[in-house]
């Protein structure tokens, strides 16, 4: 017979080690200023003050064929997160740290190498023609277009930018 128990994960990230570490992602992102593409923490839902209609909260991203490249693999870190950084399916590379990529087709464009103008960070992607399928914080889920302006793009990935979203999103 098994016992269940409940017991506290404890994980501890340091935005400086990770920095450090040949990631060059801004060493204080979680100061969450999406002006200067800094992660934020996480959000309770009163906090979204965007709303949550109008604030991604999941989008599609393609998974690596191939062998070596983990893009895509819920296991592996970050390789199921996606940002706003680029419009989706954009042909700039996706930039993976620690890990594998593989850029021949039909995977997309990947490089493993962060810079200051570049860092870590991976594009909403899919197979689907034309766009993405997104997960709004409210629940409901969209396709956006490729074409989506990227001023829009990035206005849905804040919860507290106050931005005005236009009309292509």
């Amino acid at each position: 017979m098994y016992e269940l128990r409940r017991r506290p994960v404890r994980v501890v990230r340091r935005p400086a080690t990770l920095a450090a570490g040949g990631d060059s992602s801004p060493v204080d992102y979680g100061a969450g200023n999406p002006a200067f593409g800094r992660c934020g923490r996480p959000r309770k839902i009163a906090e979204i003050t965007d709303g949550t209609s109008n604030t991604l909260m999941a989008s599609e991203v393609c998974q690596g064929q191939g062998g070596g490249d983990y893009r895509g693999f819920s296991w592996w870190g970050g390789a199921a997160g996606f940002t706003a950084y680029s419009q989706p399916n954009s042909t700039d590379p996706d930039v993976l740290t620690g890990a594998g990529c593989n850029s021949t087709p039909p995977n997309a464009p990947c490089t493993t190498t962060s810079t200051a103008s570049r860092p870590r960070m991976q594009v909403a992607r899919s197979r689907h023609t034309n766009g993405v399928t997104v997960a709004m914080c409210d629940g409901s889920v969209r396709f956006v277009p490729n074409s989506i302006s990227l001023v829009t793009w990035r206005a849905l990935s804040t919860s507290q930018g106050g931005e005005v979203l236009g009309n292509d999103g």
